[in-house]
């Protein structure tokens, strides 16, 4: 049981490290796009995202608020070709919180599912146990790929 513990151990940390990896990397892509819009300096828009929107000061939910704000007023063509990234972002956001947040249900029946699952237990009002099968799992990864890209499409 201990190779297959450290298996379970080391697909946990990857699918966790790739979500919460990739969702950073997609915020900052959000980052770029809203310093871009507030600033035409470079330097001030450095100064912008190195002291307010890289920072801990708006959280990931926040900056959604102010990117669909700000998307909407200056893209509406965008936002007519991605009508379903505001639902998709919250989607993502929730769901990296889960693996960002939850422990990792470790017992000896979540090490002889691992081929099927990987499930995230949460404990503040009641036992709540999230569940990521290997659909759900694809399709959270394939979803940060797609709200990436068309942030790309934005700021290029």
């Amino acid at each position: 049981m201990e190779e297959n513990e450290e298996l379970y151990f080391m697909r946990a940390y990857y699918l966790r490290g790739k979500i919460i990896s990739d969702t950073i990397h997609l915020e900052r892509k959000m980052d770029d796009y809203l310093a871009s819009y507030f600033c035409n300096d470079v330097e001030k828009k450095k100064d912008l995202m190195q002291s307010l929107l890289s920072t801990k000061r708006i959280i990931f939910e926040n900056k959604r608020l102010i990117f669909d704000y700000v998307v909407n007023k200056a893209n509406p063509d965008w936002v007519k070709k991605y009508p379903k990234f505001k639902n998709t972002l919250i989607k993502i956001i929730e769901q990296r919180n889960i693996m960002a947040h939850y422990l990792l249900k470790t017992g000896e029946d979540a090490i002889i599912d691992m081929e099927t699952k990987m499930d995230f237990i949460n404990f503040r009002d009641n036992i709540e146990v999230e569940s990521f099968d290997k659909k759900r799992q694809a399709n959270l990864i394939r979803l940060i790929e797609l709200c990436t890209v068309a942030i790309d499409e934005l700021i290029s």
